[in-house]
């Protein structure tokens, strides 16, 4: 009879053991749940204000000695800053110059300034630089249009994530 009652007392000690362990792991997948939704949250309320900028100055961030055209038609200008302290600094503007020259152009800068260029495209009416230096990353878009023969300078600068 004693043996019988612990035999009871050793199993309901299992059970209840196990419905803790249940519990707990319960608990820790919930927390878990609701920590995953607070940063979905958070990452979904990230709101961006672009500041358009005066075409005569260079928006920040944009290296000071990157090639610019001085006489050239400034199309865009602006900063666009995140609620998240992530930026990204953007000047467009019309060149007369041919897209190859300007690939080269750009490209002897990134390799003479020690930027790591990450990837390219050297295509006929469209090329890309998109190069690395620290925390920076500045990307050169070079386009040809179709329609009336118009090139443009797109150098836009953004923060590298690590």
């Amino acid at each position: 009879m004693f043996e019988s009652k612990r035999s009871i007392y050793i199993t309901a000690g299992v059970v209840l053991a196990a419905l803790a362990v249940l519990v707990l792991i319960l608990s820790v997948k919930k927390n878990n749940t609701a920590d995953q939704a607070d940063k979905q949250d958070q990452q979904t309320e990230v709101k961006v204000v672009q500041k358009d900028i005066d075409p005569k100055i260079v928006p920040p961030k944009i290296p000071q000695d990157i090639p610019l055209e001085s006489d050239a038609t400034v199309i865009q200008n602006h900063i666009l800053e995140a609620t998240d302290g992530k930026t990204q600094s953007v000047r467009v503007f019309k060149t007369e110059k041919p897209l190859a020259e300007n690939y080269k152009l750009y490209t002897d800068y990134f390799k003479a300034n020690g930027y790591t260029i990450q990837s390219f495209v050297d295509d006929l009416k469209s090329k890309m630089i998109n190069a690395v230096k620290g925390d920076t990353r500045v990307q050169v878009t070079l386009n040809e249009s179709t329609v009336d023969k118009s090139r443009t300078v797109d150098i836009t600068v953004t923060d590298v994530v690590h």
